[in-house]
């Protein structure tokens, strides 16, 4: 899990969460994965926008609410919506992109996947702009 904060011109905070979640995990190790990424939200819940991207090989989100992970259930507890709606794997959604913000999200969906891999491209376009650095000058 690889988490970067980004701020905008108007110094509103963005946190995104790069994640991936090996395949076949046994139990033990998939509630690890899941009480790391409940603690990691805990603390950072303030930020303005989260959007949490990644290869998760988990198809909860489109089963049941009851038949979904704990995973799934945790994020959409802090108000976490999934945004892919196409299978990314066979007929499986396992690759994620959520946020809390959806209104901010432009488009999202599923390319094709590269050469060889078996997995889709995922994509969203996010409608905010980063600041940029201050002009510095340098007298020669």
């Amino acid at each position: 899990m690889l988490w970067l904060e980004c701020r905008t011109s108007k110094n509103i905070s963005i946190l995104i969460a790069v994640c991936y979640q090996p395949p076949g995990l046994d139990v033990q190790s998939k509630q690890h994965y899941c009480d790391s990424f409940c603690s990691a939200l805990t603390l950072l819940s303030n930020t303005h926008l989260i959007e949490v991207v990644g290869d998760f090989n988990d198809p909860s989100p489109q089963r049941p609410l009851h038949r979904q992970s704990s995973l799934s259930r945790v994020l959409s507890s802090f108000g976490l919506q999934h945004l892919i709606n196409e299978p990314t794997c066979q007929e499986n959604i396992l690759d994620w992109f959520l946020t809390n913000k959806p209104e901010v999200i432009v488009n999202s969906g599923v390319l094709p996947p590269l050469t060889s891999l078996d997995h889709c491209l995922i994509f969203a376009e996010v409608l905010y702009t980063l600041k940029s650095p201050s002009p510095q000058h340098v007298n020669l």
